[in-house]
């Protein structure tokens, strides 16, 4: 989706100086997290191919005439992405096959250590293609002049080297190590060194840079201090937290060193991203049958307290925002008060608010008052897309979990609503306290249910916790911008499935966010207050 959006932009199409990927599917696939699990398991096999095909051809249309497009391999993949290169961007204009080699990590003894990875390196035409020199350090075991050979240290005790042309084997940069101040821990994060080789030999000031699989944003953060423009996209929650938070936190030097740069102003897009004066244009009657069929409303209309409610989902009320009477274009905390002072205490245990995602102006999936849970479901952009541009009757609904996956690849959103979460939340002392810590305090945060809720499946055709991939959290939410301090996997969280803490990392208000494995999430919001001891 965003692809396409990025090749019906006349600002972008065809203006792009240099594109670098580094594929989820297809690099480093044992070491992907259960977040890219459902990505994963939809591109492999007999359909890899095909899906590469689709988003090299975007890519080669957005790329500028003098543009180069750089693919990041491993030994498992680059043969089939090779062969569809030469398909589609022509052989001809195949410049390198690039080693990039390194010495990291463990060797067997049954077979020769894979230690090094491929990336290949196309321009979009043969000719007038974007090329600086690019220079490397080589130090060696003695030098040379007049007088003959000389140790390989100098008078200061430092090692002599020269600066040498890059060749298509790159041995002079390290991935990030353990103790690398660049590392965020994110599972497939290439070092800074790397990406700024590559936009210095293909780019220059000002030009623009993508990243169709941004990942952990070193592409977008090396771009930044090289004074490019950029555009990251990614499909991966964790990845776009990632980003927002690297962003914000840039430091002047590659490497993730030197003083802490000044954010600059960015923008985060989702995939469909609409007019909210063309939603209002939009045709009620249409938009509320499909809406109510996608959250599968039972339609009967009923009063409460003199609103207007749209029908139950299973025994609770639904209630369909109707974006074309609100004076507001924002559905904020101040309305759901409201609502909730209007109901009268007549609301339920449970009661359903839904509308478009950008309607919404807070991240909150659950807001309680008294005695009743306000749960929002929110209406993906790609269906407000469709229905702006095609109408009603346009998207089909699903039968099958094909059919979703159809759909997925055509429209670019899943038929998926907020996860199912029952949380406990206590103060308690830290697992396995000693004589040493045994007056500190942890947060607890007791998972206690998890499950997926889709079109095609019921939650109670999950396994508890099946769909958990992760807990993100913010330590200290400002109310505005989710700051990702810290992420804790599902494999790591078995098999009592708690997260802990320490007590002093939370500040006034925390964020969490509980996501699944389709990349659906349930956010809320938690103080001191909300843990018991």
């Amino acid at each position: 989706m965003a692809l396409k959006n990025l090749y019906e932009n006349p600002k972008i199409k065809g203006k792009v100086k240099l594109i670098y990927i580094d594929p989820p599917f297809a690099t480093k696939q044992d070491f992907m997290q259960d977040e890219q699990k459902a990505y994963k398991d939809k591109v492999i096999g007999s359909k890899f191919l095909e899906f590469t095909r689709k988003r090299l051809i975007f890519l080669k249309e957005i790329l500028s005439a003098d543009g180069s497009i750089y693919v990041h391999l491993d030994q498992k993949k680059g043969h089939y992405i090779k062969t569809l290169m030469d398909e589609i961007f022509d052989e001809p204009n195949f410049v390198n096959e690039i080693i990039w080699g390194y010495r990291t990590g463990g060797i067997s003894k049954n077979f020769f250590a894979k230690k090094h990875d491929v990336i290949f390196y196309y321009n979009k035409q043969s000719s007038n293609s974007t090329f600086n020199t690019q220079y490397y350090k080589s130090y060696q075991q003695k030098k040379y002049n007049f007088k003959g050979v000389e140790d390989l240290w100098d008078k200061d005790k430092k090692m002599w080297y020269h600066n040498a042309v890059c060749r298509d084997v790159w041995e002079d940069i390290y991935p990030i190590g353990t103790e690398n101040k660049e590392r965020i821990d994110y599972p497939t994060q290439k070092p800074e060194a790397l990406l700024e080789r590559i936009i210095r030999a293909s780019s220059n000031d000002g030009d623009i840079i993508i990243d169709a699989f941004a990942g952990s944003g070193t592409t977008l953060a090396v771009a930044e201090k090289l004074k490019r423009r950029w555009v990251g996209i990614d499909c991966g929650k964790l990845s776009i937290y990632t980003m927002q938070k690297r962003m914000l936190n840039l430091r002047e030097e590659i490497g993730n060193r030197g003083k802490l740069l000044k954010a600059k102003v960015f923008t985060l897009y989702n995939a469909g991203l609409y007019d909210w004066t063309e939603v209002k244009k939009l045709d009620f009657g249409h938009y509320r049958d499909f809406v109510l069929k996608l959250f599968q409303v039972r339609e009967e209309k009923h009063d409460v307290r003199g609103i207007e409610v749209d029908g139950y989902i299973g025994n609770e009320n639904a209630y369909l925002w109707n974006h074309t009477k609100e004076k507001k274009s924002k559905l904020d905390l101040d309305f759901v008060k409201s609502l909730h002072n209007a109901l009268s205490g007549k609301g339920g245990e449970v009661f359903y608010i839904i509308a478009p995602t950008n309607a919404f102006a807070f991240y909150e999936d659950e807001i309680k008052h008294d005695d009743t849970t306000y749960k929002t479901l929110r209406v993906p952009q790609s269906v407000i897309t469709e229905l702006i541009k095609h109408g009603g009757d346009t998207i089909k609904q699903p039968t099958s979990e094909q059919d979703v996956n159809d759909t997925v690849d055509a429209v670019g959103f899943d038929f998926i609503q907020v996860p199912q979460v029952e949380t406990e939340y206590k103060i308690t002392k830290p697992k396995g306290a000693t004589l040493l810590n045994q007056t500190e305090k942890e947060c607890l945060i007791k998972i206690k249910t998890f499950k997926s809720r889709t079109l095609t499946k019921s939650p109670e055709e999950f396994e508890n916790y099946e769909t958990l991939s992760m807990v993100m959290v913010d330590y200290n939410y400002d109310g505005k911008v989710f700051d990702l301090d810290e992420v804790f996997y599902a494999d790591k969280l078995k098999p009592d499935f708690e997260v802990r803490f320490d007590s002093g990392k939370l500040d006034k208000q925390m964020m969490v966010i509980y996501l699944d494995t389709y990349g659906n999430e349930k956010k809320e919001v938690l103080s001191l207050n909300n843990f018991k001891k």
